[in-house]
C-alpha cells in the first residue's frame, strides 16, 4: 500500500546505510506528491519532516564530474564501479554516495585506466581519464566488464558498493522440506502425547470400574463418571490417529522433497525424467495415499 510514511521511512534507512542518492530520491517522492485535502494527519506530517530532512541529506551528497580527454573521446561512454553511465552524464556534476569508487571509460576499441577516488560528504571533486589512441586495425575490446544497473534498478544512479551478489541459496522445494519435516516431527509428537493421555484416561476408566465387583455395585454418578472418561479417551485416540495420519504424511512429503531437491537453473519445476517429479503424498484419516509417476 502507497503510503508516504513508508516512504519516510525507507529515506532514512537508506541513509543510515549511506546510500545518499537513493536517500534524496525518496525523500524529494514525498515532497512532490500532492495531498489531497482530507489527507490522513500521517501523510502530511510524513511530508513536512521529508522536506526538513532533505536538507541535511543534500547537504551530504558528493559531486563528481568525469572529464574524458583523448581520441574519441566524445564516444566514450563513462563508468561508475564498472557501471556504465548515460551519456547526458558526461561532463557534468554526477550525484555520488561518500566512499570510494572507481571511474573508468571505454570506446569499442580503447579504454582508460582506472581511477580510484574516495569521496567525503558533500565534497565536489574533477576526474581526469585520458583515453588512449587505438592502433589502426585493432580488434573490439571483448573484456569489458558486462554491463549491469549496480543493484540501483537501470535509473542511471551510482551503484552502491554494500549490495550482496545474488545467491540461489536454498531452493523452495528445500525449504518445502524442511517445513513437511518439521510439521511431521510435530503431528507424530502430538499423536504419542494423545496416545499416552487415551492410555491413562482409560486406565483412571478402569480403576474406578473396580467398584462393579463390591457388594453394593457402582453408583449412578460413578457410573456417568467411568461414561465419561471413555468417551474421553475415545476422543483422544483419534487425535492421536489424526496427528499420526497428518504428521507421518508431512514428514514423508519433506523427505520426498529434499530428496528429489536437484541444483538447477529452474529450482520450481523437477528435473524432466527424475524419479518421483509429479509425485503427490495426500494424508487420510488413518490412511496415506501416494500418487504419481515413479
Amino acid at each position: 500500500m502507497h503510503a508516504p510514511p513508508h516512504l519516510l521511512y525507507m529515506a532514512r534507512s537508506f541513509e543510515k546505510l549511506g546510500r545518499l542518492v537513493e536517500a534524496r530520491e525518496a525523500y524529494l517522492r514525498i515532497i512532490n506528491e500532492q495531498l489531497p485535502a482530507n489527507a490522513p494527519p500521517a501523510f502530511k506530517t510524513a511530508h513536512s519532516q521529508a522536506d526538513t530532512e532533505l536538507s541535511n541529506v543534500e547537504g551530504r551528497i558528493a559531486y563528481v564530474t568525469v572529464m574524458v580527454q583523448g581520441t574519441d573521446a566524445k564516444q566514450a561512454v563513462v563508468t561508475l564501479d564498472h557501471t556504465d553511465l548515460p551519456a547526458a552524464e558526461s561532463d557534468i556534476p554526477i550525484p555520488t554516495d561518500p566512499g570510494t569508487h572507481v571511474f573508468s571509460a571505454h570506446t569499442s576499441r580503447s579504454k582508460t585506466n582506472e581511477v580510484s577516488v574516495t569521496l567525503r560528504d558533500g565534497t565536489k571533486q574533477t576526474v581526469n581519464l585520458v583515453l588512449p589512441e587505438a592502433p589502426a586495425g585493432a580488434p573490439l575490446l571483448t573484456d569489458k566488464p558486462p554491463p549491469n544497473d549496480g543493484g540501483n534498478g537501470g535509473n542511471g544512479q551510482p551503484p552502491h558498493r554494500d549490495r550482496l551478489p545474488a545467491s540461489h541459496g536454498t531452493s523452495g522445494r528445500a525449504i518445502a522440506g524442511y517445513v513437511g519435516l518439521g510439521v511431521g516431527a510435530v503431528g507424530i509428537g502430538l499423536g504419542t502425547y494423545f496416545i499416552i493421555s487415551s492410555s491413562n484416561t482409560r486406565n483412571k476408566a478402569n480403576a474406578e470400574y473396580a467398584c462393579e465387583q463390591t457388594r453394593d455395585g457402582c453408583s449412578d454418578d460413578r457410573v456417568a463418571d467411568i461414561e465419561a472418561k471413555d468417551r474421553d479417551a475415545d476422543k483422544t485416540l483419534v487425535g492421536s490417529i489424526v496427528s499420526y495420519s497428518v504428521g507421518g504424511a508431512a514428514a514423508i512429503t519433506g523427505l520426498v522433497l529434499l530428496l528429489t531437491d536437484h541444483p538447477s537453473a529452474a529450482r520450481d519445476e523437477p528435473p524432466s525424467g527424475e524419479p518421483f517429479g509429479s509425485l503427490r503424498v495426500l494424508p487420510g484419516l488413518g490412511s496415506i495415499t501416494v500418487t504419481g509417476k515413479f
